[in-house]
């Protein structure tokens, strides 16, 4: 099979897939799904991580809005204790488990847990800081945030009698305020060591169910994914090699090739890391740049558009020398520069930056 003609099924292929991603809408991209999941010893309290995303506030304040809204959403949370714990209890006691889940946002992370006398941070309340503070012996040391008194939230859910399991009800949390929100399971009685959890959360965001750290790449992909279809498309059309569409192709390509090769020059010569501006140089890296493209773009056109296999061998050398040149002339320049930036920080004693350049 020809190569050209493998090349043009599989961008055929990858246009198809993207068309059809187009049309199925995911919603699994910010679920957290817990399946028997054991709470772990964490100081003097059991926890279960449910998850970090950040979130943008809700657009609207209506909460009855179905779009525009951020949340966190619980939904068929059951705990499980052991039968030890259980059987400890009488079917007629009320409360006989306490399980608490702690939302808040990363600013407020110290507003859980405290400490008596400057000592080591408890998560939940001891004796001592039950006297001293004020706080509830045997829950989740809560301190109110600083902007909004509500927050951290905690929920509390209750163990009945001598029942082996438990449920949260289906709820929401509604977010107001842009963050990276975290949140806990957690169990402060060690009689409830060994418990386990399933269920799921939802966190979603005011534009749809996509996680906050990807979000903001949102735009940048969509971008990108119509910039890959458009070259798809002008590659399965140049099948047809029309002059024009060829030769937008190959310049485009040619631009790629230059733009890369000045970005690595740039990075090499310390540009934002080292020195502000390139300075004196800026001209000179203009220019090599403005000649390997032009070097670039003669030697793809009269590859793609023209006939090379026409040219003498001098004339197709006269084409494909200069090209070689300025590359091999830029690539021995990276080198160069890069070895002086490297000098430099060795010398200013910049360890991060070092180290930095050492991989790249």
């Amino acid at each position: 099979m020809d190569i050209a003609f493998r090349i043009d099924i599989k961008c055929a292929c990858i246009l198809i897939f993207l068309l059809l991603s187009t049309l199925l809408t995911s919603i699994d991209a910010s679920i957290h799904i817990y399946q028997k999941q054991l709470f772990n010893e964490v100081g003097n309290a059991y926890l279960l991580p449910g998850g970090s995303e950040g979130l943008d506030a809700s657009l609207s304040s209506d909460d009855s809005a179905t779009d525009g809204r951020s949340f966190i959403w619980f939904e068929n949370i059951t705990f499980w204790r052991t039968q030890d714990a259980a059987y400890a209890h009488s079917e007629m006691e009320h409360s006989t488990g306490l399980i608490q889940v702690v939302i808040f946002e990363a600013a407020d992370r110290n507003n859980i847990g405290g400490s008596a006398y400057g000592g080591q941070r408890s998560i939940c309340c001891t004796p001592d800081l039950a006297k001293l503070e004020g706080w509830k012996q045997g829950e989740v040391i809560r301190i109110p945030s600083a902007t909004e008194i509500d927050w951290p939230i905690v929920l509390n859910i209750q163990f009945s009698g001598n029942d082996l399991s438990t449920d949260k009800a289906n709820a929401e949390v509604p977010i107001k305020k842009t963050g990276m929100y975290n949140l806990f399971f957690i169990v402060c009685d060690p009689k409830l060591k060994g418990t386990v959890m399933s269920g799921k959360t939802v966190w979603k965001n005011p534009d749809g169910y996509l996680p906050g750290r990807m979000a903001p790449l949102m735009k940048f992909c969509v971008h990108g994914s119509c910039l890959f279809v458009s070259q798809c498309t002008l590659v399965l059309a140049i099948r047809m090699r029309p002059v024009v569409l060829t030769a937008w192709v190959v310049t485009v390509g040619a631009l790629k090739k230059t733009l890369s090769r000045l970005l690595i020059l740039s990075v090499s010569m310390g540009y934002g890391v080292v020195r502000p501006t390139l300075g004196g140089l800026t001209s000179k890296v203009l220019l090599i740049g403005a000649t390997y493209f032009v070097a670039s773009e003669l030697l793809d056109i009269t590859e793609h558009v023209g006939t090379i296999n026409d040219l003498s061998g001098r004339a197709r050398l006269f084409l494909a020398l200069p090209d070689a040149f300025l590359d091999a002339f830029l690539i021995l320049w990276i080198f160069t520069s890069l070895s002086k930036t490297l000098e430099q920080l060795q010398a200013k004693r910049i360890s991060v930056k070092l180290d930095l350049y050492r991989k790249f």
